[in-house]
């Protein structure tokens, strides 16, 4: 199984730079890959609905009111994107990768708003959906979790952020980026084939344990 050394050093193989035993060597690399591992890590987590990090929520109600919604909750504190609401038929609203039309869908009717409190002090969901159950991205930290596309994935992705600082190079960097980008619609293909769904049904989201 995969673990966060190894993720590190496969983006560090890719820019051809020396690989680490531990991120707290004294090395150029394993300082950099400290640095922006998390930041690349949620990046891919929100760039997929990927099928390891599904998580489903009943949100917490907060006492705030806001003009033009019902209610106002709780921000789950582990939720790199919010994806869907359920609206109680069956049907769900957010984004959606479509495999067949290759492209980001939006479904449902349940709408929905992300907002900040008027202090910024914490991030609220606004709808009019009472005893909201959130369909969302929850942030995986555990590596042994991750299915082998994303780890390829994120191999790029922190490979695109370690090319400047450990090599000095922007091209490198973004030939990484592109690499990524490719890898991620791959991810996304076979990440879907992995669901099932009966013909003309909204795809149902599986409850995923963080």
């Amino acid at each position: 199984m995969a673990n966060k050394i190894q993720i590190c050093n496969i983006a560090i193989s890719r820019i051809g730079a020396r690989t680490i035993q531990s991120l707290s060597d004294n090395a150029k690399e394993a300082r950099e890959c400290d640095r922006h591992y998390d930041f690349a890590r949620d990046a891919v987590l929100a760039d997929h609905d990927w099928g390891f990090a599904r998580k489903r929520l009943t949100l917490s109600l907060l006492t705030d009111t806001f003009s033009g919604w019902q209610y106002a909750y709780v921000y789950p504190t582990d939720c790199i994107k919010a994806r869907k609401i359920y609206d109680g038929t069956g049907a769900y609203t957010g984004t959606s990768y479509d495999i067949d039309s290759d492209r980001v869908v939006q479904i449902g009717n349940v709408e929905y708003e992300i907002a900040s409190s008027e202090d910024k002090d914490y991030r609220m969901i606004l709808t009019d959906k009472e005893s909201a159950e959130l369909f969302y991205t929850a942030r995986i930290t555990d590596a042994n979790l991750y299915s082998p596309q994303f780890i390829s994935a994120l191999g790029f992705r922190l490979a695109a952020e370690l090319a400047v600082p450990i090599r000095s190079d922007s091209k490198l960097a973004q030939l990484m980026l592109d690499s990524y980008v490719r890898e991620l619609g791959r991810a996304r293909m076979i990440d879907a084939n992995e669901d099932y769904k009966k013909p003309d049904e909204i795809n149902s989201f599986v409850e995923a344990r963080s």
